[in-house]
């Protein structure tokens, strides 16, 4: 159920380096059959742009090389579509890929499917950098989410840990909350192998 005092989605939609209309479809490119990757110029400089609008957050990644893909095909987890992944450059990549602190994959195929917009594929890219943090020793890591969970356990036990608590904290201090009807179909909580 919507909070009926929360505002609409289109008041609270705002888009922090894209310009235009945050419901506009984003253009996300066909790769061709033998094409894999492809560099996304387009999405470096959303990703720049994030990093400069949000110092507290990601100030420490901006004297970094952060480099953004196309990935003409994502994968599939459990049923969902993975929009997108943020890597290390390691084994032959680190040696294609000189001074890469951070890879940043997207999803072409994915992202086509679900019809990103300019607001959701620069929601997307602002995930992918929270997963990049540079410790204490100035060390390059990848970080896990804050929290993560099925709906089934939320609506049976409610946010039993921290993690969950710090989600639902989240969730509430969100101007808009969507509801269960909101969900795109296609999502479940199934414990699908990966494909």
């Amino acid at each position: 159920m919507v909070v009926a005092d929360a505002p609409s989605a289109a008041a609270v939609k705002q888009l922090r380096v894209l310009k235009g209309d945050p419901d506009a479809l984003f253009d996300v490119p066909v790769l061709d059959k033998d094409e894999e990757y492809r560099a996304a110029d387009d999405l470096e400089h959303v990703v720049q742009g994030l990093i400069n609008a949000f110092p507290d957050r990601f100030g420490t990644l901006q004297p970094l090389n952060v480099r953004v893909m196309w990935k003409r095909s994502g994968r599939t987890t459990r049923g969902r579509e993975i929009l997108g992944q943020a890597t290390r450059p390691g084994g032959i990549a680190k040696h294609l890929l000189e001074d890469v602190d951070y890879l940043l994959l997207v999803a072409a195929d994915h992202c086509r499917n679900q019809g990103m917009t300019q607001y959701t594929m620069e929601a997307l890219l602002f995930r992918l950098l929270c997963q990049c943090f540079v410790d204490a020793e100035g060390k390059c890591i990848l970080i896990a989410p804050d929290f993560e969970g099925f709906t089934a356990e939320l609506n049976a036990y409610g946010a039993w840990t921290t993690e969950l608590q710090l989600g639902a904290k989240a969730f509430r201090n969100t101007p808009v909350q969507l509801s269960l009807d909101d969900i795109p179909s296609g999502f479940s909580d199934d414990e699908d192998e990966d494909e």
